[in-house]
């Protein structure tokens, strides 16, 4: 609950133009060690999610192809450069791109028992 939370104050926060300002005055190295902590955070609360999920075949597949898709185009830029202009932006963040193609598949693929 508190990782949700601190993500929905983020949020909120960074929509406030004198928030915006205020982080711009911070140095790089802050923001820096700022962002480390921050997506820490949110690969904890993903664990923690997976934790409490049965691992079956689907979900295992789910998880693998989500992550390799999201690092791969994360890492590798250019293989972006297949779609059209308007996907560019989105497709770049792996953090969009793995959301997407775990929903997608769960979708899909049938559940195991």
């Amino acid at each position: 609950l508190e990782f949700n939370t601190a993500a929905i104050v983020a949020i909120c926060l960074m929509t406030l133009v004198s928030a915006v300002e205020t982080v711009g005055d911070i140095s790089g190295v802050t923001k820096g060690g700022a962002a480390i902590i921050m997506f820490g955070m949110i690969v904890s609360a993903g664990l923690s999610l997976l934790s409490e999920v049965k691992m079956n075949r689907c979900n295992m597949v789910i998880v693998a192809l989500s992550l390799g898709i999201g690092l791969g185009f994360a890492a590798a830029p250019k293989a972006i450069g297949i779609f059209p202009a308007e996907l560019k932006i989105p497709l770049v963040s792996g953090l969009f791109t793995s959301a997407l193609v775990a929903i997608v598949l769960n979708i899909i693929l049938p559940e195991e028992d």
